[in-house]
C-alpha cells in the first residue's frame, strides 16, 4: 500500500498524476478539495506495466536513429533506438493493442519521414506478464 500526503493544498478542482517504476503512469481526477478538508477515503487503483523493447533494422539489418511510436486510444509513447537499432519505451505500459510505427530521424524531407510511417505501420498485441520484445523492420 502506497500512502501520501499533500500540505497546503488550495481549494480546488486537480488531476492527480501517479508514477512509478513498476506500474502504468495513471492520472486520476478532477479530485475536488473543499477549504478544510483532511481525507484519507479517496483510493487511486494502479496497473502493473510491461516493459517493452526491441531492434529497428531497415531490411534485416540493425538501423540506428530511429524514432518509434506506441500509440493506443489513451497512450502515446516515443523513443528513439540507439547506433545499433536497440530502444525501449521510457515507461512500462498497459497490455492492450497497439499501434507501432518507425522512421528515421535522418531524413531531410518530412515526406520521406511520412512514408517510412507508413510503411513500418502496424497493430500489436502487448500481454500481461513480463518484458515483451518487439522486432521492428522496414522493408524498401
Amino acid at each position: 500500500k502506497g500512502r501520501f500526503g499533500i500540505p497546503l493544498m488550495h481549494p480546488g478542482s486537480y488531476l492527480v498524476s501517479i508514477t512509478h517504476d513498476d506500474f502504468v503512469r495513471t492520472i486520476v481526477g478532477p479530485v475536488k478539495i473543499e477549504l478544510g478538508d483532511v481525507s484519507d477515503s479517496d483510493k487511486f487503483v494502479v496497473h502493473t506495466g510491461v516493459r517493452v523493447f526491441g531492434v529497428t533494422t531497415t531490411g534485416g539489418k540493425p538501423s540506428g536513429g530511429m524514432r518509434v511510436h506506441f500509440r493506443s486510444d489513451h497512450y502515446n509513447f516515443q523513443t528513439t533506438s540507439d547506433a545499433e537499432g536497440k530502444w525501449e519505451l521510457p515507461q512500462k505500459i498497459a497490455p492492450g493493442r497497439y499501434t507501432v510505427m518507425f522512421a528515421s530521424t535522418n531524413k531531410v524531407n518530412p515526406l520521406l519521414m511520412m512514408v517510412d510511417l507508413n510503411k513500418s505501420k502496424r497493430q500489436i498485441e502487448i500481454k500481461v506478464g513480463k518484458a515483451q520484445k518487439v522486432e521492428l523492420d522496414l522493408v524498401k
